[in-house]
């Protein structure tokens, strides 16, 4: 056995100390969703438009996280920031409320950079580590889209849009504002070309590296300075993420070389420490195909490309080069949990640094990779963050954001349970059942589908299972055919499939639970958003046995989608073939088809300023169901709101509806909420 490669493995119970609580405890409800203080949530001006803020210091040191909380008197999250020490101890308050987003620690440590708002345009600013000053170092034309440090500290390399000249400012504000449609830069919405530009920390002068018609998304800068690796794609259009290409560009005389040339979406570029190598993540290296995607490596001076293989299971988290380049660091889903590997390159070779039953997950390494930093959390546990040695696991617990938890609330108990499909096809899922429950009685059974398709359930913390275990239900998440996490054979397994062997997926799982003797087949009710709307309307339209339905953001017609939503992937994949030349094929799996046999009690979700399941598709389901007047329909219309994410009380009120629906429609309960804490 090589050493080099076998870290110390440890269990969930080293992760996790248990807590001994005396005292009656009290089911989890409505207010504790809001209640809930989140660990290291921070938005992002990424193309996910999501990160999470836990930082180590490059020195092993010092951990940075944010902690959010519901402020309901602004209608948001308010984000707070601290340090700690990466041994333990109390945490100190840095910076204001509205800190920032995009934080980063210097290479050697002496800044904690973050991005802001000025005048409306985010710019970078720098907390000067030792003296606690806070400096604005960026004063661009326009946002700064992303940004890395130079690894000697003495430049920011950034992306930022291409800017207006004044008389174009002044047209456009006047309201000059009409594009064409995909068109140059532009997408469904307005674009400007995206380039990259070079800050002097010292001078404070910039100066612009590249000048193409390009939309950059991505930049790691190599350890020398004199190069930086790009993710750029040749417009904004929607639906054409597998036009994204991985580039270099040489940072004296401005040379722009492409390094991919094909079909398949290239992202997270990282530079080897040696400056050979680049890692980066794709489904393929050909065309954009319906896999999990698989860890590459480029060799920059000959252009030969590995794929890694022993990568295989799931989405990969915080991708990291060990400083001998020769390994990559990472998190990985492999099934519900999480765990953080270490892949040897040569050997294509992965070996588990952890090995829990929860959702681990990599934040940040030390500069000499003997100390990280990462956030666990499981199916009763909200996330946390840890520090630990790499080569030997000793968890040391940083954060305790929701004590009152273990001392208050009696939480569901969860675990994971398989049964076999229509097709033979096993399936796992997500069981939940009230803390305490004794098996004696059958209880009412709420399905949740997730979005995606391929996204899954996991090992990790669910408001909405402790919400409804505490109202006395049991909750089952199903990871149907086209989840992510299990390779690609359950995720191809949806194509040219939609809406069949998922539905069976659902059913055999909701028969396994009533088997089992926990569901009541008289008290069956379900709840999705996004794919988990478009299936959860597939599912009542094709069976009666649920009591009551939750639909948030699906699409139910998808010949009217093509083009308002984001549907490529029905395209591409799951169809395999366009709408206008197999209409009736379209028609077939679109849920609106059958909407004359929904006799469920339906409550439908929708944000009227949804760019991937467009809002119409709602109005479309509901009009039907309304006028067709076979069963109770209620659609709750979300005024400004985009696909997922609801402020304070737009989340309250969704929750507060549809607890009202399904204890109505499933219980039999005039179901009032508390008042607001």
């Amino acid at each position: 056995m090589n050493t080099k490669y076998f870290p110390i493995v440890c269990t969930a119970l080293a992760l996790v100390g248990a807590t001994e609580v005396l005292g009656a405890k009290r089911p989890f409800n409505l207010d504790d969703i809001t209640r809930q203080e989140s660990v290291g949530g921070n938005f992002h001006m990424s193309p996910d438009g999501y990160e999470e803020t836990v930082l180590l210091s490059p020195d092993g040191k010092t951990v940075f996280f944010s902690l959010s909380a519901a402020d309901w008197d602004v209608n948001q999250r308010v984000w707070k920031y601290y340090t700690i020490s990466s041994s333990g101890g109390d945490a100190t308050r840095v910076l204001a409320v509205d800190g920032g987003q995009a934080f980063q620690y210097s290479p050697r440590g002496t800044y904690l950079s973050f991005v802001k708002p000025v005048d409306e345009r985010d710019q970078v600013f720098v907390l000067d580590v030792a003296t606690g000053d806070v400096a604005q170092i960026s004063n661009h034309a326009t946002d700064v889209f992303d940004y890395k440090w130079s690894a000697d500290e003495s430049a920011v390399y950034f992306i930022a849009d291409d800017s207006r000249t004044a008389e174009e400012q002044a047209r456009y504000e006047l309201g000059a504002d009409w594009f064409a449609v995909d068109d140059g830069s532009n997408g469904r919405i307005a674009a400007r070309w995206r380039n990259l530009w070079k800050l002097d920390v010292d001078a404070g002068a910039e100066s612009q590296i590249t000048a193409e018609k390009l939309i950059l998304d991505e930049l790691d800068v190599s350890p020398d300075g004199k190069r930086v690796a790009l993710v750029a794609r040749p417009d904004n259009r929607r639906n054409y993420p597998h036009t994204a290409e991985l580039y270099v560009v040489d940072t004296s005389d401005k040379a722009l070389t492409r390094l991919t040339e094909n079909l398949a979406p290239e992202s997270m570029p990282r530079w080897s420490p040696d400056g050979m190598k680049i890692a980066y993540y794709a489904p393929d290296d050909q065309t954009y195909k319906l896999t999990k995607g698989y860890l590459w490596v480029l060799n920059i001076d000959t252009g030969d490309t590995k794929k890694l293989e022993s990568q295989n299971m799931g989405d990969v988290y915080t991708l990291t080069w060990s400083t001998d380049s020769e390994s990559l660091f990472f998190s990985e889903q492999q099934h519900m949990n999480t765990n953080i590997f270490r892949l040897h390159i040569e050997s294509d070779s992965m070996y588990p640094i952890t090995n829990t039953d929860g959702f681990t997950k990599l934040m940040a390494l030390s500069a000499d990779q003997s100390r990280m930093v990462y956030s666990y959390s499981n199916f009763n546990s909200p996330v946390e963050v840890y520090s630990s040695p790499v080569s030997r696991l000793s968890p040391v617990r940083l954060t305790r954001t929701n004590e009152w938890m273990d001392s208050e609330i009696e939480l569901a108990e969860s675990t994971v349970i398989r049964w076999k499909s229509k097709d033979g096809l096993e399936i796992e899922g997500m069981l939940a059942v009230p803390g305490g429950y004794d098996g004696k009685k059958r209880i009412p059974l709420l399905v949740l589908i997730h979005g995606g398709p391929p996204q899954q359930w996991a090992n990790e913390f669910y408001r909405e299972v402790h919400l409804y275990a505490g109202l006395g239900y049991a909750i089952l998440g199903a990871n149907v055919r086209g989840s992510s996490g299990y390779g690609n054979n359950l995720i191809q397994a949806l194509i040219g499939d939609v809406g069949g062997g998922e539905y069976e997926d659902i059913m055999s799982g909701v028969d396994h639970v009533i088997e089992m003797g926990i569901a009541d087949p008289d008290r069956l009710a379900l709840r999705g958003w996004s794919w988990g709307g478009v299936l959860g309307s597939w599912v009542i339209t094709q069976t009666d046995r649920f009591k009551a339905a939750s639909i948030g953001a699906g699409v139910m017609s998808w010949l009217s989608e093509m083009g308002p939503g984001f549907n490529w992937d029905l395209t591409e994949w799951y169809m395999e073939n366009s709408h206008w030349k197999d209409p009736e094929a379209w028609r077939k799996v679109s849920s609106i088809t059958y909407v004359e046999n929904v006799t469920t009690p339906t409550l439908i979700f929708h944000g009227d300023e949804d760019w991937y399941s467009s809002y119409n598709q709602s109005l479309i389901f509901y009009t039907g169901l309304r006028d067709i007047g076979k069963a109770p329909v209620r659609f709750i219309s979300f005024p400004g709101r985009g696909h997922e994410e609801l402020d304070p009380w737009a989340q309250r009120a969704r929750y507060v509806e549809e607890v009202r629906w399904m204890q109505k429609y499933v219980n039999g309960i005039d179901w009032q909420p508390p008042e607001k804490n």
